[in-house]
């Protein structure tokens, strides 16, 4: 079947060409139901609605606000000189509800850069809360509702499937925004020229959050676009006010005719078994009354190792974004503190799920139970479907799962991460540090990469690196789906990558469990740790250091030896991100795991740095750092302490873009104090062998 490609032109008043019909029976509705918010259904319901009485005050108000005669009463009587004409189709559809076939990774990753927002499920029938997604590796059928004057890249296969109008059946104007129109990730700016989006290293100037700040929800994870947004929504809204139509009655009326009975909303809004009356009440209050919104509280299972075995608790999943919706209703809030307000009424189901994606951190990832191609999307996980007052206090707690090929150990894993950035937010601000950089792209995974890295491939200078840096981070063991997981890390590089579990144990096919809490959180410290420093010293520095610790890996040796070309810069820089990682760690479980804080401090205490050709990591200064701010040394590490003045804040200031050895640290750490104890620390730094 030809694509039905989507125009930019105005839609007609006139009855639009119904799309063609196909004989996919996946996008049949249910037996004896139709789509209750396309356009044939709409017209049908306020045909009906204006065929009957005369209503005794047509005056919609905004939210909150009522008149004296409130009450809108409706019989199934002919009204005298009343207009039966189709109503909404005056104005012509608001959205096309479309279905997409992307043919490759590359397709789909178009489709997630330019914000469509994609559904795996039907969205023209009730909530699917069972959906399994299809056996084959081919990209399945994708479902979206776009705004009528919106162009879909013309490359992918793609079938419009009904003509919607989409409103607020609340009556309200709580509609910030248009839930469907596509919100570009990364920087992606309206072109004029071909009336779409591109990418904003292709326009001459990129456009900013600031720019579009009457956007509410653009500061908070959806980047601006240089093209203000267009309310749909709300425009059919208004457009159901001007003719004197409440929202609430074509909402149950539309449920009417196409027999969801289940979705009429209780006595005072539901048309009764048997009569011919209707009794509305439009006024705003008693309609929130009948409805419900989604709030609740998220947490994830806080899972440490202690003296005594493993422990848990269950501690807020921060700042992550929850979404209702039901049909093609649809919003979402961030979790504050673990809790969220979804300021959206829902009449009776909603299906509810958590988007681990923010302004911060963009994380995909695979697992053994994972499609490859869904790397391509954000991680997501679904908490099902509610009912009712179900939504309103929902409980859910991501628990840990030691089998790191489930998708419940990844979107754990997902829960963690999000958690360590919050972490790192506060642990810097108290250290004068900078925080890690927004718009980091984070890649987990249970067994296609290796260890973790950060080599921050959206942004070092010197791309020709990605292929080989990719490549060396992949488990080359011909695991299905590595091909198409190359694909989406080289259309979608990543900044960090994290492999959380699912290392093959030695002569047995066994693998290990997903790591614990405190044994992520410290890695992911040290990787948000390395993307400060490229924040300070740039694309340049962060290439040569990268290529170094490529050239210089050998067999187990993940950063060479200290006699390699380049190995002070990895010292240096490495160093860094392990001290950071450890005394992040200390603080995290300070008052709760002896264990955790006793391994920290063993490592920052205890190195005893070694020059022999085997040894590939006690020359990485992490000791030297921690020592410049502490008192004392333990005995036996030929380290020689008596350095206490200097601090974390004036480390980091002196991890300059020209520093790549341990000396020119030296040189650039000392007048950060004005000098203070220079003898001692040129005592410290000749111990650790430079």
């Amino acid at each position: 079947m030809p694509a039905l490609l989507l125009s930019a032109c105005e839609p007609q008043l006139e009855d639009p060409t119904p799309a063609a019909a196909s004989n996919d029976s996946s996008i049949r509705l249910k037996k004896d139901k139709r789509n209750p918010f396309s356009m044939a259904v709409m017209r049908e319901a306020v045909r009906n609605l204006r065929l009957q009485k005369a209503v005794t005050s047509t005056t919609i108000l905004p939210a909150g606000k009522q008149t004296a005669s409130s009450n809108v009463v409706i019989t199934d009587e002919p009204c005298e000189g009343c207009d039966p004409s189709p109503g909404p189709g005056e104005g012509g559809p608001t959205h096309y509800y479309v279905r997409l076939k992307p043919s490759d990774v590359n397709q789909l990753a178009d489709l997630a850069d330019l914000g469509v927002n994609l559904s795996l499920v039907l969205l023209n029938e009730d909530v699917a809360a069972n959906y399994q997604v299809p056996e084959t590796d081919e990209i399945p059928w994708l479902y979206t509702a776009i705004p009528s004057d919106y162009i879909l890249p013309q490359n992918i296969q793609q079938e419009r499937l009904e003509d919607l109008f989409l409103y607020n059946a609340d009556d309200a104007d709580a509609q910030d925004i248009d839930p469907w129109e596509p919100e570009p990730t990364d920087c992606y700016g309206w072109d004029p020229a071909c009336n779409c989006y591109v990418s904003c290293s292709t326009i001459s100037n990129p456009p900013t959050v600031a720019e579009h700040s009457p956007n509410k929800k653009a500061t908070a994870n959806r980047p601006a676009t240089s093209k203000p947004k267009r309310n749909r929504v709300k425009e059919a809204t208004a457009y159901l006010r001007q003719l004197g139509i409440a929202p609430a009655a074509l909402y149950a009326e539309a449920m009417r005719i196409t027999g969801h009975e289940e979705e009429l909303l209780p006595a005072s809004l539901g048309r009764p078994a048997t009569g011919r009356q209707l009794t509305i009440d439009t006024s705003f209050p008693s309609l929130a009354k009948t409805a419900y919104t989604a709030s609740g509280t998220i947490r994830v299972e806080d899972y440490y190792r202690t003296n005594a075995g493993l422990a848990r608790r269950n501690v807020p999943l921060v700042n992550v974004w929850v979404e209702a919706r039901r049909w093609f209703k649809q919003d979402g809030a961030f979790t504050n503190n673990g809790q969220f307000f979804i300021n959206t009424n829902f009449r009776q189901k909603a299906h509810v799920l958590v988007r681990f994606k923010n302004n911060q951190l963009t994380t995909r990832g695979n697992s053994a139970v994972f499609k490859p191609w869904l790397s391509v999307l954000p991680i997501q996980h679904d908490l099902g479907m509610y009912t009712g007052t179900q939504m309103q206090g929902l409980s859910y707690l991501f628990t840990y799962q030691a089998d790191a090929d489930s998708k419940g150990a990844l979107s754990w894993t997902a829960a963690t991460l999000f958690n360590s950035r919050a972490e790192m937010q506060t642990y810097t601000a108290a250290r004068n540090i900078p925080a890690p950089p927004n718009g980091l792209n984070v890649f987990l995974s249970s067994d296609i990469t290796k260890a973790a890295s950060a080599p921050m491939l959206r942004r070092i200078a010197e791309t020709s690196y990605a292929n080989r840096i990719i490549d060396a981070t992949l488990v080359g063991s011909g695991l299905a789906g590595l091909a198409i997981i190359k694909q989406v890390l080289q259309r979608q590089l990543p900044d960090i990558t994290c492999r959380f579990g699912g290392v093959k144990i030695p002569g047995s096919s066994a693998r290990t469990p997903t790591r614990t809490s405190d044994d992520l959180q410290n890695t992911f410290y040290h990787e948000l740790a390395h993307t400060i420093h490229y924040n300070q010293v740039g694309n340049t520095y962060w290439t040569f250091f990268i290529g170094r610790i490529l050239s210089n890996t050998s067999g187990n040796a993940t950063y060479g030896f200290k006699t390699d070309s380049g190995a002070e810069q990895i010292a240096v820089s490495e160093g860094w991100a392990y001290y950071i990682g450890e005394s992040f760690a200390i603080e995290k479980y300070r008052a709760i795991s002896p264990l955790v804080i006793d391994e920290a401090q063993r490592k920052l205490e205890g190195q005893r740095p070694l020059n022999g050709s085997s040894d590939y990591e006690n020359w990485i200064i992490y000791g030297l750092y921690h020592d410049m701010t502490d008192t004392g040394e333990p005995t036996g590490t030929g380290v020689v302490d008596n350095v206490n003045t200097y601090t974390a804040a004036q480390i980091f200031d002196a991890l300059r873009s020209d520093v790549l050895s341990v000396r020119q640290f030296q040189n650039k750490i000392l007048p950060r104090n004005g000098y203070q104890q220079s003898p001692e620390v040129e005592q410290l730094i000749t111990s650790y062998l430079y």
